[in-house]
């Protein structure tokens, strides 16, 4: 693993600002979320709830709320979790609703000023095109608004 970006991420202190990880596969961009992720909630005891998502994760999630038939609800505390953690954003396409979705939650995180924290192989450009031209460009620019990129 690089240690100049481990160094990088572990300096992240809970805040307004995010942290995304971005590079290839493989660099350690996972591990140092994780590392990140221990450090905040258990080294630095702060009581933070947090959630994540892998790749696929956000999209079953959804579809599981709506079959449930509480997705507005669970979406609301997708969006006010204190910590929220996407790990391998934009490796799979998503289905329109979960687009829809990921923007709103990233839109109201930000508006909020609760932090994100997010690993993509994708560069800015990259994952705008795997969305919609109505959301895509918009999400890239909160992301890069709101959260610190460290580039692996």
């Amino acid at each position: 693993m690089p240690q100049r970006q481990l160094g990088l991420a572990m300096a992240w202190q809970y805040g307004p600002r995010g942290l995304i990880l971005l590079g290839e596969t493989g660099v350690g961009k996972t591990r140092a979320a994780w590392m990140l992720l221990k450090r905040v909630l258990v080294e630095d005891k702060k009581e933070h709830a947090f959630l994540w998502f892998d790749a696929i994760g956000f999209g079953h999630a959804i579809a599981k709320h709506y079959r449930l038939e509480d997705a507005e609800d669970w979406l609301a505390r997708v969006a006010a979790i204190p910590l929220l953690f996407f790990d391998d954003l934009g490796k799979l396409k998503l289905t329109e609703r979960a687009e829809v979705e990921l923007f709103g939650v990233i839109e109201k995180r930000c508006a909020a000023e609760l932090p994100l924290i997010v690993t993509t192989n994708d560069t800015g450009d990259s994952l705008a095109a795997r969305m919609t031209d109505i959301r895509g460009p918009a999400m890239i620019r909160r992301l890069r608004e709101f959260c610190e990129p460290i580039h692996f």
